[in-house]
């Protein structure tokens, strides 16, 4: 205050005072803070505003920029200022980045093109991120962002997170760079590829994508669409049969348009090439050349169901405990749960597709029992859910599965307590 005053003019009557406490969540720790506020008022009635650059916040959210301001600070156009007092919290600043995080992601950026990022846009609390009041706020520091880093951010893996302030952006090194320069975010971080992937692991099938495109640069992948109520078979070789149906195949083609539609050659180099093979589909999946952003863009699209490499079943191998035989020939039986691949894991399907999916899952476990010689075999319990069941077989049938070498086949475990009762 006494530093101001006697130096400009236009701050004779602007006293600068310290006002309630506040509690924020702080970005880069993660954790709450708690602080002073500070209140700016004009004793002399005049109207106090905001630059652009500056980043007050007030209890709504963060100031209007006005005018009086940007004479001081710079000289950028402003809109109409906010009469009354403010109450700052946190000036702006530029985005910040751990240093550790900051290299790991120039390393990846170097290495792939681009890094996963986790952008917070608004320094504020999740609480305070429900109020409309902040929404206006964050679209616009959003949009700004976007802008600033243009070509430099991948259309590819963006995920908006409104919900808790933030975005989840691709961004190429130079697009780092302009991170660290940006007055439009609080903070960022590295953020892993497969992060709020909606496809599945289970069988190792992202592993494999990463080798693949970490190798050659591009991924030759099969992408089964998301159709409503899909049915399908697995079959004993690990491939898959759907059983398809006008329908289906309509709806396949329907879908597949609105996924190449909505790709660019940059993701999808033989994108015209991939329209032309949709009127022929009789299946509901694509065989599509994809660059590693065009992998991100379909590995968030709910259009599709799963996205594997040409020719992957599974990486897993089949694991048959230790003490199944053993168990069931000193006892003459033994209970176990046997666990099949589910290859169509993944993805957001509908309720319709879930239970398709759960009648392809019993289909699979009776031809497991059937291709090792066992027919009209009691279970225990039924988790056709989960591709698993619970059932009690005899040495020789347990024998008779290990070696049906029935590539559907995932696990063959002793059905026994994890815990006892203390």
């Amino acid at each position: 205050k006494n530093a101001l005053k006697p130096s400009t003019p236009a701050l004779a009557n602007f006293v600068v005072t310290l006002g309630a406490n506040y509690t924020l969540f702080d970005v880069r720790s993660g954790l709450p803070v708690v602080g002073q506020s500070i209140v700016l008022t004009d004793t002399g009635g005049g109207i106090i505003t905001v630059s652009p650059i500056a980043g007050w916040l007030n209890v709504e959210g963060l100031v209007t920029p006005g005018t009086i301001y940007n004479e001081i600070i710079d000289s950028s156009p402003a809109p109409a200022p906010v009469p009354g007092a403010s109450t700052g919290v946190s000036p702006a600043r530029k985005a910040f980045a751990d240093p550790a995080e900051l290299a790991q992601m120039v390393a990846q950026a170097r290495k792939n093109g681009a890094t996963g990022t986790l952008i917070v846009l608004v320094p504020t609390s999740i609480a305070q991120l429900a109020d409309p009041n902040i929404r206006p706020e964050l679209v616009q520091r959003k949009n700004l962002l976007l802008a600033e880093l243009g070509k430099e951010a991948w259309d590819g893996g963006r995920l908006d997170m409104d919900r808790i302030g933030s975005i989840r952006l691709y961004v190429t090194e130079a697009g780092l760079n302009i991170l660290q320069n940006s007055t439009n975010a609080e903070s960022f971080r590295f953020e892993y590829q497969w992060t709020h992937s909606k496809l599945s692991n289970l069988d190792g099938s992202l592993n494999e994508i990463d080798r693949l495109l970490d190798s050659q640069g591009y991924l030759d992948a099969v992408v089964t669409l998301n159709v409503d109520g899909l049915e399908f078979d697995t079959l004993k070789d690990g491939g898959i049969s759907f059983r398809t149906t006008p329908q289906t195949i309509e709806d396949g083609r329907a879908i597949a348009r609105v996924v190449i539609n909505g790709m660019n050659e940059r993701q999808l180099p033989a994108r015209s090439a991939a329209f032309a093979a949709i009127d022929t589909m009789m299946a509901p999946t694509l065989t599509l050349r994809l660059t590693r952003e065009g992998v991100l863009k379909l590995a968030l699209d709910d259009w599709v169901r799963t996205l594997k490499p040409v020719g992957f079943l599974g990486a897993q191998h089949l694991s048959f405990g230790a003490n199944v035989l053993e168990e069931a020939q000193r006892a003459g039986s033994a209970r176990v749960i046997i666990t099949i691949r589910t290859p169509m894991l993944g993805g957001n399907p509908s309720r319709a597709s879930v239970t398709a999916q759960t009648q392809a899952h019993k289909r699979a476990l009776d031809g497991v029992l059937a291709a090792a010689g066992l027919r009209d075999t009691s279970r225990d319990a039924d988790l056709s859910t989960l591709g698993a069941m619970a059932v009690q077989l005899t040495y020789a049938q347990l024998l008779a599965i290990k070696n049906s070498n029935d590539a559907r086949l995932l696990a063959v475990e002793l059905n026994r307590p994890v815990a006892t009762p203390g």
